[in-house]
């Protein structure tokens, strides 16, 4: 049963075990064709997990995905596929978003993510722009964003992804020497 690399994959990914993780992608790309054609149902979580493959990077995402069946949604409010793994950092969660500081790539990456993560792809990208920023000592830009993102936290949102933008904005608020705000 070829899909269930999948579960494998993530399972893998989640207790940090980057060996298995490497292992199950290289065993699942080469029968993603199957998958899709057997197991149409599990495609769409198939191209959000490739996300989780840090040996790709972000900017090379875009012409993976190109290779990838088409999909149709299933699940309309898919969300990315953990944020536990490396809370509390919006820009270190599911993966290092290092290159998102790159504003173009930062707008390619949003924009195919899209097609895939259907739920709060776009306000991840930008608690991880707010989290660059932060880095870059450039906290005032950085907390105008990340309040920013505060302001669209409802109850759709999964307590994790609200968790980690109330610890980037704590955070920065430290950095501005605010404790009390923080």
């Amino acid at each position: 049963m070829p899909f269930l690399y999948i579960p494998r994959t993530f399972f893998s990914y989640t207790i940090g075990d980057m060996n298995n993780v490497s292992y199950f992608f290289d065993r699942l790309y080469p029968l993603i064709p199957v998958i899709a054609a057997t197991h149409p149902e599990v495609i769409e979580h198939v191209n959000s997990m490739i996300m989780l493959d840090c040996r790709i990077i972000l900017s090379k995402l875009p012409s993976r995905f190109v290779e990838l069946p088409s999909i149709t949604h299933e699940h309309k409010d898919l969300q990315s596929p953990t944020f536990t793994f490396q809370l509390p950092f919006l820009h270190r969660c599911v993966r290092d978003f290092y290159e998102l500081s790159d504003l173009q790539l930062n707008k390619s990456i949003s924009k195919f993510s899209s097609n895939i993560i259907k739920q709060n792809v776009e306000l991840m990208y930008t608690g991880a722009e707010s989290g660059l920023l932060m880095e870059k000592n450039k906290p005032h830009e950085a907390l105008g964003i990340a309040l920013s993102l505060k302001s669209t936290v409802d109850e759709s949102m999964s307590p994790e992804f609200v968790y980690a933008i109330y610890v980037l904005i704590a955070e920065i608020y430290l950095l501005l020497n605010q404790r009390e705000k923080s």
